[in-house]
């Protein structure tokens, strides 16, 4: 029996990582892989289309929110990955995640924007909106995608009100730019100061994992990515309830127990993520012989 046919459980794409050395399939355990799952493909699909609109009056808007650890930064690296002008696509996006920096004052979040969209770190709009305009037509920039919108908070009551008439001003005639918003439940409180602005946004929260049906739909869906020599038992009914009982539905939580089982297995020799390999992985396994080069 071939590779192909021995590890048909796992991606193929990775398959070969099964006969790696522990520490090769153990980096590869905790690669960041991005696994497609139904809210999150629905999303995709939305931007996707939105991204298809022509320029018009105002542009449709999309507001991403949840609480920690529920998968945002995964997803707008997803994006990132799949409409950014690196990846080719005649349509694409620019991301810019908001720090401290940005949110000091409206003039910072004013400059990160317009440095996000020219790739020009020192261009100042008041005196160069024809280059902003120029620069978004000439690279096919539909969308500006934002992350943790929510630290726009950090600002004072009147930046905060400069940045949203800002976005307003980015989403209508002449820049047409789609903004795709994401961050936890307080970015709802920044999209709600502004009620004009307020109903160009779709709402989308990604919820806790306690729909076992769609948990086990994930964890079909994740086994495959893990180098381990036999089928893992992800997608059964018990695993599911057992990591919702567990986790409380939090993706971050549920991946890392996920991931903690995976090389418990190795450690064990058994080779496969189970109830008996999740119940281990409420401690860090340490594996033998591993160590840093």
């Amino acid at each position: 029996m071939d590779m192909q046919e021995e590890f048909s459980h796992v991606l193929e794409a990775r398959r070969a990582l099964v006969s790696e050395s522990v520490i090769k399939r153990y980096q590869a355990i905790y690669e960041d892989v991005w696994v497609n799952y139904p809210t999150a493909a629905y999303i995709l699909a939305v931007i996707d289309q939105f991204l298809q609109i022509p320029i018009g009056i105002q542009a449709p808007c999309i507001l991403v929110h949840s609480n920690p650890g529920m998968g945002k930064t995964a997803l707008f690296q997803k994006i990132d990955k799949t409409y950014g002008i690196a990846s080719g696509a005649k349509s694409c996006v620019v991301s810019l995640s908001l720090q401290d920096k940005e949110t000091d004052n409206h003039r910072k979040f004013v400059d990160s924007t317009v440095a996000a969209l020219t790739s020009i770190g020192n261009l100042r709009l008041d005196s160069n909106e024809y280059a902003l305009l120029q620069a978004i037509r000439m690279n096919g920039i539909r969308a500006l995608v934002i992350d943790e919108l929510n630290d726009m908070l950090l600002c004072r009551p009147t930046d905060i009100r400069k940045n949203i008439k800002w976005l307003k001003e980015l989403s209508a005639w002449p820049y047409g730019l789609v903004l795709i918003c994401i961050g936890t439940g307080d970015c709802q409180n920044v999209v709600e100061s502004d009620p004009q602005i307020q109903r160009r946004f779709d709402n989308f929260e990604l919820k806790r994992w306690l729909d076992k049906a769609e948990l086990r739909s994930f964890l079909n869906s994740f086994q495959g990515t893990l180098p381990l020599r036999f089928k893992s038992e992800l997608h059964t009914a018990p695993v599911a309830t057992y990591l919702i009982n567990e986790t409380g539905g939090i993706l971050d939580s549920i991946v890392k127990r996920v991931r903690r089982a995976a090389i418990w297995s190795i450690k064990e020799g058994h080779e496969k993520v189970d109830l008996e390999m999740l119940k281990l992985a409420k401690t860090i396994p340490i594996l033998d012989g591993l160590h840093c080069e």
